[in-house]
């Protein structure tokens, strides 16, 4: 017993005597950063000065707060361009996508297809929504269907609507019967 008591005083003189005023202690940095969330059923709505400017749905959405990103699959996107923030000017689908969360700049990829509210019909493999200047851009292969015509080339840039749409090269125009 008493050589127990013994080894139990020493070795709380080592702890006590290993603990210096000089002593800190540090943490390891996780380096490795990942998603921050993994949501189903995504739905996130960006609005400016209480008006809707647009919704976006996901089945399935990764958060990465510290790049100011969101990639998400199988989405579908409604853009409300009104003055009030109430009428879909035009509705967005897609194999994947991803947000900026900083700008509400916005990357649409694979089958991608944009039907504005007039019925103009955008095909494309990728298009961008830029926001601040209330566009969609791609440098990709595009087709726009329009009551009377359908419309072809390589890049574009376009309103919500599709009312005023530039095709940048190869432009070819045919019209409807």
């Amino acid at each position: 017993m008493k050589k127990l008591l013994t080894f139990i005083i020493a070795g709380i003189s080592v702890i006590f005597l290993s603990c210096g005023k000089d002593e800190k202690i540090s943490f390891v940095e996780n380096k490795v950063k990942g998603p921050q969330l993994v949501i189903d059923k995504f739905s996130i709505t960006a609005t400016n000065m209480g008006k809707t400017e647009w919704i976006f749905h996901a089945r399935k959405a990764v958060v990465f707060e510290d790049k100011n990103l969101i990639d998400a699959d199988e989405i579908n996107i409604d853009f409300f361009i009104d003055k009030k923030g109430e009428e879909i000017s035009s509705h967005l689908v897609a194999i994947k996508g991803n947000v900026n969360t900083k700008t509400n700049d916005m990357e649409a990829v694979g089958a991608v297809v944009l039907t504005s509210g007039s019925g103009n019909t955008l095909f494309t493999e990728k298009v961008k929504w830029l926001s601040a200047a209330q566009k969609f851009f791609t440098e990709e292969a595009v087709k726009v269907e329009k009551k009377d015509s359908i419309i072809t080339g390589i890049g574009m840039e376009a309103d919500p609507n599709l009312e005023n749409v530039r095709i940048f090269k190869d432009v070819k125009v045919e019209a409807k019967e």
